[in-house]
């Protein structure tokens, strides 16, 4: 059997850990060496708009641009009848390989789609109307790069399913569906002991629009009299001005709110020190369909976890049995979750319950361990036998 080789110019962020982890999970996994002609590109979440951060940010884009075909000429040098394995985002070098005739591309292609580029900036942060020549361009881009794939790697069923309706240049054979990659190294199983005196409630994240932060500002302001129930809010971001707002709206001396980012280990220490965390309360279509990283993260390291009742959390409590590893509410309805947090805050031995839950159910469904396997069998396949 041929070797998979790894390709590609990959997101280096703990913003986006994925695939940063999902490679080092190959490779620990992986029988043999992969071959690798990759290229990790580190980006930061700094949102400042002066001279500085536009140079940076061409400068960023010039290297990105550069890296890319400087990885595509190379992967020519690479037996041409093994399977590559393309990390996140793999847009701009499978569009590259469409221009290249079948009989000169690698056996397979392999890529992590993980979001799509025309989801993200018109239908959820709407940064750009369907109708607009860019955004018909961005998806003219997608649907032709993932025409060329032979397997397209998505977290789960609900984004498979809008892969397969947004770029006809898919078949439903293409789409295959496997959990994020986390660090779980860091992210492992910590017992809960809950406090008997207060209830602490954490929400993390970079508040794009289908996380819903106002439902969460909206009920963390409902309950500013439960002086027992203490929020922290970490991150900052799209709707940011709009949480700000809420906030200001009435005097809460029970809220945290951390603008800055936080690396990872802040992230842990955060969570470990929680009873109940927070997931994403979006109204959005796109909101639907995904399970975010900070609920990876929750999950992993076991605590109580409340979350949107979105499509996609629904087929996961399905696959629970009968032991509910998170709750949810309906997304957008902050009064509902002021609810939830303070029947939990009330009932440490419930907390208890939904931690070991979560932690339960990261491990039998979530986990690197269960993605890795699953990836590299797919991979083999197609190194051994061909599509």
């Amino acid at each position: 059997m041929l070797p998979v080789a790894i390709l590609g110019v990959h997101l280096k962020s703990e913003g986006y850990p994925n695939v940063t982890y999902r490679i080092q999970a190959m490779k620990a996994s992986s029988a043999t060496p992969l071959p690798e002609i990759n290229c990790a590109f580190r980006t930061n979440f700094d949102t400042s708009k002066d001279q500085s951060f536009i140079l940076n940010r061409l400068w960023s884009l010039a290297r990105f641009l550069y890296a890319h075909a400087n990885v595509f000429i190379r992967s020519f040098g690479v037996d041409r009848r093994c399977a590559f394995y393309i990390p996140y985002p793999g847009v701009l070098l499978l569009f590259l390989f469409s221009f290249v005739p079948r009989a000169f591309r690698a056996r397979a292609l392999v890529v992590d789609a993980f979001i799509s580029i025309y989801d993200t900036v018109v239908n959820d942060r709407k940064l750009l109307r369907s109708s607009s020549v860019v955004g018909r361009l961005i998806r003219w881009v997608e649907n032709r790069a993932y025409g060329v794939a032979d397997v397209v790697v998505v977290d789960t069923i609900f984004s498979a399913r809008y892969f397969n309706d947004t770029f006809p240049s898919l078949q439903a054979r293409q789409v295959v569906v496997l959990p994020l990659s986390i660090d779980e190294s860091l992210f492992s199983s910590v017992e809960y002991r809950p406090s008997r005196s207060a209830c602490h409630v954490v929400f993390l994240g970079t508040f794009v629009p289908l996380q819903g932060v106002e439902t969460i500002a909206e009920a963390a302001v409902l309950l500013a009299d439960h002086a027992e129930i203490r929020f922290s809010i970490i991150g900052t971001g799209q709707t940011a001005a709009a949480v700000k707002e809420i906030f200001a709206s009435r005097e809460c001396g029970n809220i945290e709110w951390l603008a800055d980012w936080q690396n990872k280990e802040q992230v842990k220490s955060y969570i470990i020190g929680s009873d109940i965390c927070l997931g994403i309360f979006g109204e959005s279509e796109k909101a639907q369909r995904v399970w975010p990283f900070k609920n990876y993260h929750y999950m992993a390291i076991g605590r109580a976890l409340i979350t949107g009742d979105t499509q996609c959390a629904s087929y996961l409590e399905g696959k629970s049995g009968n032991c509910r590893p998170f709750l949810t509410v309906p997304c957008g309805d902050a009064h509902a979750l002021a609810e939830a947090i303070t029947v939990l805050a009330a009932s440490p031995e419930r907390r208890i319950a939904l931690a070991t839950a979560s932690r339960e159910f990261y491990a039998a469904h979530l986990s690197s361990k269960v993605a890795t396997e699953q990836l590299l069998a797919i991979l083999q396949r197609i190194s051994a036998n061909g599509i």
